[in-house]
């Protein structure tokens, strides 16, 4: 687990890793415990490239953070530079003998957002909607179907089940126990 303005200390550390890691020492006060997601995105690509994990979770802040700065402006910015990111993610992908043909990528936020612009900056128990998210699956044996509306409530939780799934109930063997014990508290 990385998260924060924390440096990277586990794993084979690149040159360019130990950069980034310097890099946490410069965070700005005004940003407060949440790094940029360029660093948080460049060390997580990185690890990847250098350590080729298993199963890794990368959680952005970007929008939230200018979301909540009602900045509509910097909030899509911060959309399109996810897009980059994941174009990023499936050419490295496409492209490692390690992870080609062989890797599932889930995609999801966790919350929603208001529905208009009185709103749209907040999210919690209101505004109304700011539940509803989105969910996008990539991987080797799933058809493609392009956006599904299915007519049931599907919750944020299930995606543990999604990942049994994806590694064949072998989780324990890639994440401590002491979070593969907090996923089998999720209801299924």
């Amino acid at each position: 687990v990385n998260a924060g303005w924390q440096p990277m200390l586990n794993g084979n550390l690149s040159d360019k890793m130990l950069q980034f890691n310097r890099a946490n020492f410069l965070a700005p006060k005004w940003k407060g415990d949440t790094r940029f997601d360029d660093l948080t995105w460049s060390m997580a690509i990185e690890y990847i490239k250098t350590n080729q994990p298993k199963i890794t979770f990368i959680s952005l802040d970007d929008t939230d953070y200018w979301a909540h700065k009602s900045n509509y402006e910097k909030y899509l910015e911060s959309l399109f530079q996810l897009d980059s990111y994941l174009k990023e993610l499936f050419d490295l992908i496409e492209t490692n003998n390690f992870y080609k043909n062989k890797t599932y990528v889930l995609v999801t936020t966790d919350h929603g957002r208001g529905q208009n612009s009185s709103n749209w900056n907040k999210h919690g128990i209101l505004p109304l909607r700011s539940g509803d998210i989105w969910f996008y699956e990539y991987g080797p044996t799933l058809i493609p179907e392009g956006e599904i509306k299915k007519n049931q409530t599907q919750y944020l939780a299930t995606i543990s089940n999604k990942i049994r799934e994806i590694a064949n109930n072998s989780i324990q063997d890639v994440i401590p126990s002491f979070y593969v014990h907090n996923l089998d508290t999720i209801p299924r």
